[in-house]
């Protein structure tokens, strides 16, 4: 036989190329690569949040309140390429979320409140009907993946389904299937959004691609609200303790456990201040009125929601059939 040198040196023998065998294929499907929970609160996380008023939070809370903060989720390119996308698709499917009367307010240097009335301009686009603004809207305009159970991920573009699968496939995050996808623009530097809690059916995780601007997002807890007053809203908040999250353009925001099922989040109508250059700029406030957060005239949002993992739903049907009044979203 033929003998093998390496180096100057006989060899005895050489391994045979690796082949993948049909036992190899089972067991390498069989394998759960999934992470059993989402990834710790990191720095990033804590840097982006703060309570009304300025209060610091701590790591414990935060996990607990099940909130996670990625920044640079996505490159400027992949930003706009799916924006490219996403227009052609709110041209499509889109519609127009009616007029919100509330003002933006100004602040004076004195810290003065005035009224300033301001139209909303939002555009929605989703792949589930909503006749709460179009009764007589054609099934054929409502995007065409669907939503909840039947949500189709080989409809939804492919640029918009490279960011999807970027969510599902990433290591930090415990997601089950993907269940809705919703696309919001919101113009002339309006983002005001009402608190609420997006529909349970759109999933257990729920994440919010920010593009095109900086936003505050505020978290409000259950119950009545300790504010109503529209004015008292926009410059103290719903209540003392609420909590402020800033997103950056590109930023990622996952909602799960309580920031998902209990709090409700919303979006302030913003306040609008005078730059040194005598400019007029409507901005958000983080935390307190002196961290001012300038809103750019466009900012788009992408919701991505996702069911539990396999073994988040075994371990809650085990709880529902032993304590019947735990329901179907871990609450009891």
């Amino acid at each position: 036989s033929r003998s093998l040198w390496l180096h100057g040196q006989q060899c005895r023998s050489i391994w045979k190329p690796w082949k993948r065998t049909a036992e190899q294929d089972e067991l390498t499907a069989e394998c759960n690569l999934q992470p059993p929970e989402h990834r710790p609160v990191l720095k990033m996380d804590l840097d982006r949040c703060i309570g009304v008023g300025g209060r610091k939070l701590s790591v414990q809370p935060l996990q607990a309140f099940g909130l996670r903060i990625q920044d640079n989720f996505c490159t400027d390119l992949q930003s706009h390429m799916v924006q490219m996308e996403v227009h052609e698709l709110l041209t499509k499917y889109g519609y127009s979320l009616p007029d919100d009367s509330t003002p933006v307010y100004t602040m004076s240097s004195l810290r003065e409140v005035t009224a300033m009335p301001k139209s909303a301009n939002t555009v929605r686009c989703c792949g589930a009907r909503n006749s709460q603004y179009h009764p007589a809207r054609d099934a054929d305009q409502v995007a065409p993946w669907g939503h909840g159970e039947s949500f189709d991920v080989s409809k939804v573009p492919p640029k918009l389904r490279s960011i999807l699968e970027s969510i599902q496939k990433s290591p930090l995050f415990a997601l089950g299937k993907p269940r809705t996808i919703s696309i919001n623009k919101r113009q002339n530097s309006f983002f005001k959004l009402d608190p609420h809690i997006n529909d349970l059916d759109d999933g257990e995780n729920v994440f919010t691609l920010n593009l095109n601007s900086n936003s505050v997002y505020t978290f409000t807890p259950p119950g009545k609200f300790q504010r109503e007053d529209p004015v008292q809203c926009a410059t103290r908040s719903w209540s003392d303790k609420d909590i402020d999250v800033l997103l950056r353009h590109r930023s990622l925001m996952l909602t799960s456990g309580s920031s998902r099922r209990e709090w409700r989040h919303a979006v302030r109508s913003g306040v609008q201040v005078q730059l040194d250059d005598g400019a007029d700029a409507i901005c958000d406030w983080w935390g307190t009125t002196r961290n001012l957060v300038r809103r750019s005239p466009e900012k788009i949002t992408i919701i991505f929601g996702f069911g539990r993992t396999d073994a988040e739903t075994a371990r809650n049907d085990a709880a529902t059939a032993v304590h019947p009044a735990y329901d179907s979203i871990g609450r009891w």
